[in-house]
């Protein structure tokens, strides 16, 4: 009885560590996929601006290069902060609390 215990144990185990690695796998991809959008301050935006350079046939400005990965910069501060406020007053009831205090319920 002790040997079947222990081998389930270690079926348990190794399926517990294909599940972390798969896991693992799916946000190692995410986070690719995520990267390559075409927001300016990351790497699809990089990619977009050498893109427009080899269509134009010249570089960009750095002044208008610069303008651009501030205004995406503050875009995706932006979007983060959203996210953070959404995830805590979903998960906390702080976004009814909120609402409390103007009169919708």
């Amino acid at each position: 009885m002790a040997r079947s215990s222990s081998r389930s144990g270690v079926r348990r185990s190794r399926s517990g560590a294909t599940l972390f690695l798969k896991f693992v796998a799916f946000i190692s991809i995410n986070i690719g996929f995520l990267n390559i959008l075409p927001i300016p301050v990351l790497d699809g935006g990089h990619l977009v601006f050498i893109l427009l350079e080899a269509v134009a046939r010249r570089p960009i400005p750095v002044k208008i290069k610069l303008a651009i990965q501030q205004v995406g910069m503050i875009g995706l501060l932006i979007f983060m902060a959203f996210v953070l406020w959404n995830d805590a007053a979903n998960h906390t009831g702080l976004l009814s609390k909120v609402m409390g205090l103007f009169g919708k319920s």
